[in-house]
């Protein structure tokens, strides 16, 4: 779980990050005039996401999972040992800045809202999420805004 100073639990940026690279890959869907292409070039190195995803949720708040799992995290590993992992319940919300410089990518915005909101459905963020077989960490878009900057 990572806090910030004041003690609120965040998202690491590049759990977005790897959210969005995630779901191209996972659809496999390419990109309008590059042939076979897909998009997940693109969102690996044309975006970027500097700020931490703050939840408004404090680490003392956060309710905890004891489960018996690999040793080395990897499934079906040799030994196994008790770990606690945190657990925030649905319902958190949170505000992700998107920093967007691909040309593929800026050039349709509902594209990147489209992925944003398979994300959310496919892959999720955070341990036992739907990407690797879990139900945890699933997410909906909210608002949507795209502002241009020079």
């Amino acid at each position: 779980m990572h806090t910030a100073e004041s003690g609120e639990v965040f998202i690491p940026p590049m759990a977005m990050k790897h959210c969005l690279a995630d779901v191209a890959k996972f659809l496999g869907e390419t990109v309008p005039g590059k042939g076979k292409a897909t998009y997940t070039k693109h969102y690996k190195a044309g975006l970027m996401v500097t700020e931490p995803m703050m939840l408004g949720v404090k680490g003392d708040e956060v309710k905890s999972e004891r489960l018996f799992v690999p040793s080395d995290g990897k499934p079906g590993g040799g030994s196994r040992v008790w770990k606690i992992f945190p657990f925030i319940p649905a319902g958190w919300k949170t505000v992700a800045t998107l920093i967007v410089m691909d040309p593929v990518l800026t050039a349709d915005p509902d594209k990147i809202k489209e992925h944003l909101v398979h994300a959310g459905k496919f892959i999720g963020m955070g341990r036992f999420r739907p990407i690797n077989g879990g139900f945890y960490g699933r997410f909906a878009v909210g608002d949507f805004d795209v502002k241009e900057m020079n």
